[in-house]
């Protein structure tokens, strides 16, 4: 694996591929007070190691506090600085990325200084911006429009067919929405092992081992990462994760699963055919699930798979009946607070179990009472897969020598499939929305 850190000089050069806009200085000073960065190493995954210098013509400095942005945000980061008193002092700073303070690595940070000294004075600092690096990889990108597709290696044919899953995906949901226009990036990975080195670390031993996380969509820091495996399934990875962003931008992070992930298999190319054979099943034993217990998905494995593939039908059929404008406004008035059974009767004049029966005759299914019904009981996230067995290792690809490494085609998209029962893991991190599958292999 080639690895290496990325140092950001004063003036703002980089070594490597990790960048930065050009850095707060001397000259933006008004005041007796000056502040400045003059270097960020990129110590991947656990830390930036901010390079601080401070000064006044008046007074000792006392604090010195760094602010930053990570993506779009809307959440601010501040750092109080340790400085020993005095008219000039130079410090740094360690920015924690990893663990609780996790940074998805791809995103934009930016950042500032605020200054004080002891007579009163304040400085603030232009705001620059540094892209947060995945050192391991030396990073080369596709840029089109409003999205930009990184990877490495020899994997440039897999980054333009991402590149081109994206653009669809604008078009056929991110212009349902209004979001077609807002940037975001692709980080493609060549194999497991490289995309879980760029995830949130899990803390059981049992999930390191056994999740394999092929897809994740980090809301606020504006981007996805992809698994670049089996062909067409990456492309609808793809498209499944962007999806996952455009619904988080258009109606926050209060949306029940049924409803964010049916948009999401709705954005695939697919049309969700993995879950088709457990939703026939299920219509035709009289199974299906109840809508308004599909605020979380089931715990049984086989009952994930049909509320992926129940929540798709459900999806599909509101924007086929009812038009996208309607569905649009529904995820609207999820943003603006007005929750579902609001959401619900606002643009569809409808109950949650007015909707479930609705659907349900839509699909053949016989009426149910809905005074006794109950739903099938939820996963809580913490509890361990189910009949999950250990991956097998992966290969490492090692920079631009990776020769576009890849397991064998034929993956659906964002499953790593094998023999045996699937097992399915829901994460949130860091408040972004950030979704994941893994069947065990």
């Amino acid at each position: 694996m080639i690895a290496f850190r990325s140092f950001l000089t004063a003036v703002g050069l980089l070594l490597g591929i990790a960048n930065a806009a050009a850095l707060p200085g001397t000259a933006l000073a008004a005041g007796p007070i000056d502040a400045s960065v003059t270097g960020i190493e990129n110590k991947f995954p656990d830390e930036l190691v901010f390079s601080i210098e401070a000064a006044s013509t008046a007074a000792d400095i006392r604090s010195v506090t760094l602010h930053s942005i990570i993506g779009s945000g809307p959440a601010e980061r501040r750092g109080n600085v340790g400085v020993q008193p005095g008219r000039n002092v130079k410090t740094t700073f360690s920015y924690k990325t990893g663990g609780n303070n996790f940074v998805a690595p791809g995103a934009d940070i930016a950042y500032w200084l605020e200054a004080q000294d002891a007579a009163g004075n304040k400085f603030e600092s232009d705001k620059a911006v540094f892209w947060y690096a995945d050192t391991r990889f030396e990073w080369r990108n596709l840029k089109e429009g409003s999205v930009t597709v990184y990877y490495y290696g020899a994997a440039e044919a897999n980054a333009r067919r991402a590149l081109a899953a994206a653009h669809q995906t604008q078009q056929k949901v991110g212009n349902m929405f209004g979001v077609s226009a807002r940037p975001f990036r692709v980080m493609l990975y060549n194999t497991p092992r490289d995309i879980t080195g760029a995830q949130p670390v899990e803390q059981s031993q049992t999930r390191r081992t056994e999740i394999i996380r092929a897809g994740i969509a980090y809301s606020g820091e504006d981007l996805v990462q992809v698994l670049g495996v089996g062909g067409s399934g990456a492309e609808d990875t793809a498209r499944h994760e962007i999806t996952h962003l455009f619904v988080h931008w258009t109606a926050g992070s209060n949306v029940a699963t049924w409803l964010n992930e049916g948009m999401a298999v709705w954005g695939q190319s697919d049309g969700g055919q993995e879950y088709v054979p457990y939703f026939r099943r299920a219509l035709a034993n009289n199974a299906l699930l109840l809508i308004r217990g599909m605020d979380s998905f089931p715990g049984k494995s086989d009952d994930t798979l049909l509320a992926y593939g129940q929540s798709y039908t459900i999806v599909k059929w509101m924007i086929e009946t009812s038009g996208p404008e309607k569905m649009r406004g529904l995820m609207e008035s999820l943003k603006a607070g007005d929750g579902l059974a609001r959401g619900l009767q606002q643009h569809y004049g409808v109950t949650v179990d007015q909707l479930d029966a609705k659907w349900r005759q839509s699909v053949g299914a016989p009426p149910r009472s809905y005074d006794t019904a109950v739903p099938t009981a939820i996963a809580i996230p913490t509890i361990a897969p189910i009949g999950a067995a250990p991956a097998a290792p992966q290969p490492t690809s090692a920079g631009s020598s990776a020769g576009g490494a890849s397991i064998a085609g034929g993956v659906p998209p964002f499953l790593m499939v094998g023999a045996g029962v699937g097992a399915f893991l829901l994460v949130l991190v860091g408040g972004a929305a950030a979704f994941s599958i893994a069947r065990r292999r």
